[in-house]
């Protein structure tokens, strides 16, 4: 049964790589369903001693209602995900996942530091952020809503990501 349910997940998740998107403009829809999704190839440390999964966003916008939507009644393992919105940098706290808006995009270095030690996922969603901190990316396509890693970030923060995820990227960089 896990293995038809594990099949089934990626089907889906394979159909949303697929998504249509507008030319550069990305459906906070399939951001945030991207987001989820992520959430399912990558292994965070239990080390840090919340019960709660915590989503953070910084900044506000359409992904806000999306990932809460999202969210209800889904776990990440055994827990619960909670999301937290951040209006600025200097309210950023403990998070499993940042995903920075890009009206923030310019505020990902502050956000490392700020969480530095911690394993956190940042996700970004502004040409050249997975070259510049981000550990994903996203990028808009005609046609395609994809995404870009960055190993050497990812390492940084101590998360183990599955092959899978590497092979549905757009993109992947080392640096």
């Amino acid at each position: 049964m896990k293995k038809v349910r594990y099949i089934i997940s990626m089907f889906g998740f394979l159909a949303l790589f697929t998504a249509h998107a507008n030319a550069q403009i990305l459906d906070p829809k399939y951001e945030a369903l991207f987001i989820y999704n992520f959430t399912k190839y990558i292994d965070w440390p239990r080390t840090d001693g919340h019960s709660d999964f915590i989503i953070g966003i910084l900044g506000n916008g359409d992904i806000v209602s999306e990932m809460q939507q999202m969210v209800v009644l889904r776990t990440v393992g055994d827990r619960k995900i909670v999301v937290k919105i951040f209006e600025k940098p200097e309210n950023i706290e403990h998070c499993h996942l940042l995903f920075i808006t890009k009206k923030f995009s310019g505020s990902l270095q502050a956000a490392r530091t700020k969480l530095k030690g911690m394993s956190t996922l940042y996700i970004t969603e502004s040409p050249g952020m997975a070259q510049n901190g981000a550990d994903i990316n996203f990028i808009g396509k005609v046609n395609k809503v994809s995404f870009e890693i960055n190993t050497k970030f990812l390492n940084e923060n101590k998360l183990n990501i599955a092959n899978t995820l590497f092979r549905l990227a757009d993109k992947i960089f080392e640096n």
